[in-house]
């Protein structure tokens, strides 16, 4: 087996001789928690399921005065505005026996705000999933039978930056959410309609803090989840090539060996 200094000797050479193709691997190793991240993401605001999730467990119904058909049908509305192309939405509901509309000006311009970042993370998985598509069909065309394993260190790579990128996001989350989760909201709106107040605006009255909290441990999960079983099979694969390579005759070195 190469030693580290080997290893790191070996990718400086890739790096002088195959400039692109490295380029393309660092890329690739980057995509890997950037379609993970957004995938999970993408599931969390299309899944209607965590929104009732929310809705029973902050006992929303009691702060609305909306019934639960009532919510589960505003929720199913907010997932479809987030993947369409109206600029604002809107709806009526009964709320403490009265018929009024759901949202103010404030909350209307918000929730087109969150709609942009949430079509940006779609358009980051479709990135992402893009990039890893042109690094699987450039190893597959320039390495042909050491591809796999080329596929699968990268895989690996990335899922090993994942795990550890999103340990230290937990173990920050844990520590200082409340922290963490004001300095999003500076960092990703442009103005202050964020800022609302329970007393008169029902969008944080549906969504309070305590939901985001719960979504963030969900995307968390998932990702972690997703980054781990795919740097677990990646690992695999390449242990198992080097115990085959190891078991060959010697002076008929396989694909694997060859591939070092």
């Amino acid at each position: 087996m190469a030693s580290d200094k080997e290893r790191v000797l070996s990718f400086k050479r890739r790096w002088m001789l195959n400039p692109l193709g490295a380029l393309i691997s660092l890329l690739a190793i980057l995509a890997v928690p950037t379609a993970l991240t957004s995938a999970s993401l993408r599931f969390a605001t299309n899944s209607q399921a965590l929104y009732e999730y929310g809705f029973d467990k902050y006992q929303v119904g009691l702060y609305v005065g909306m019934e639960r058909a009532e919510l589960s049908r505003v929720a199913r509305e907010m997932i479809a505005y987030f993947n369409s192309r109206e600029e604002f939405y809107q709806t009526e509901v009964v709320s403490f026996g009265q018929r009024r509309p759901l949202f103010n000006q404030r909350e209307v311009i918000h929730l087109k705000d969150v709609k942009g970042l949430i079509q940006g993370v779609a358009r980051a998985n479709e990135a992402s999933l893009a990039i890893l598509i042109v690094y699987v069909a450039f190893s597959l065309g320039r390495q042909r039978g050491t591809a796999a394993a080329t596929l699968a260190r990268a895989a690996l790579r990335g899922s090993v930056l994942t795990l550890a990128l999103f340990l230290a996001l937990g173990l920050g989350s844990l520590v200082a959410f409340n922290w963490l989760f004001y300095q999003f909201h500076v960092l990703g709106f442009s103005n202050l309609f964020w800022q609302l107040d329970p007393a008169q605006d029902y969008l944080i009255r549906l969504f309070p803090q305590g939901f985001f909290y719960d979504a963030t441990l969900m995307v968390f999960g998932a990702t972690l989840a997703g980054a781990a079983l795919l740097g677990a099979g990646s690992w695999l694969y390449l242990r198992r090539g080097r115990l085959g390579a190891k078991k060959e005759p010697q002076g008929m070195p396989g694909a694997w060996r060859s591939s070092r």
